[in-house]
């Protein structure tokens, strides 16, 4: 489905086979806003937001979801499928809220090093260049001491069933998902530990999966997906 842009400004996003634009409306000062189904004024990047969620709630219905760059299409699985297994980079953040933590770095004999820390992985590799991912429900806040990652907090956001903990070290951050009744002050340091298994590694440069199973070094190559005019 498209609809047509107005005032010359539009997204259009292509998901499935479905091309969705949003029409903004201008605020007089160039920043487009749209309004929400209560006609509360909310900001561009919302509505696209509610937009995409929308059609990902209606295909996982469906029982499948695809993983789109530009018009490539990267991934073909079911949710679950993607969420455990992701191809690359790029569907590793595609699924998942709050999104994957990711950090820069490097294999050294399985053990990734970035500037702020290391951590045993499950491959064991050497290679430079290399983007670790992270889950946010798939990490555990510590005692400093105890953790994988040595971090201090800059910020605790409570959402209702959980709450999610920002975290620093040097100049990464990370985001744990955290029992509703966890409470920790700014600037407190604390550790962040997970599962070796836990740990997602990619190549930084060309985004492929690092140490993925068979069943993906065997599966037929992907095809184009071309956007419908």
């Amino acid at each position: 489905m498209r609809r047509p842009r107005g005032g010359g400004q539009g997204v259009d996003v292509v998901v499935e086979r479905l091309a969705v634009a949003v029409e903004p409306v201008e605020n007089g000062l160039g920043a487009p806003i749209g309004l929400g189904p209560s006609g509360v004024r909310q900001d561009f990047g919302a509505v696209v937001h509610e937009a995409l969620g929308r059609l990902f709630d209606a295909r996982e219905a469906a029982g499948r979801r695809r993983g789109h760059r530009g018009t490539a299409v990267q991934q073909i699985a079911t949710p679950r499928h993607i969420y455990d297994d992701p191809a690359n980079l790029f569907v590793a953040g595609f699924i998942g809220s709050p999104p994957m933590n990711f950090l820069q770095g490097e294999l050294v004999e399985g053990t990734f090093a970035c500037a702020e820390g290391r951590f045993v992985t499950s491959v064991a590799e050497n290679r430079k260049k290399v983007t670790a991912g992270l889950r946010p429900e798939d990490c555990r806040v510590t005692r400093p001491s105890q953790g994988k990652i040595a971090a201090r907090v800059y910020a605790v956001e409570l959402i209702g069933d959980h709450t999610l903990i920002t975290c620093q070290f040097g100049g990464a951050t990370v985001t744990v998902k955290a029992d509703k009744s966890a409470h920790y002050d700014m600037d407190e340091p604390i550790g962040i530990t997970f599962q070796d298994a836990a740990v997602f590694l990619f190549d930084s440069e060309t985004g492929a999966r690092i140490g993925r199973g068979a069943d993906f070094a065997n599966s037929p190559p992907q095809t184009p997906l071309r956007a419908s005019s």
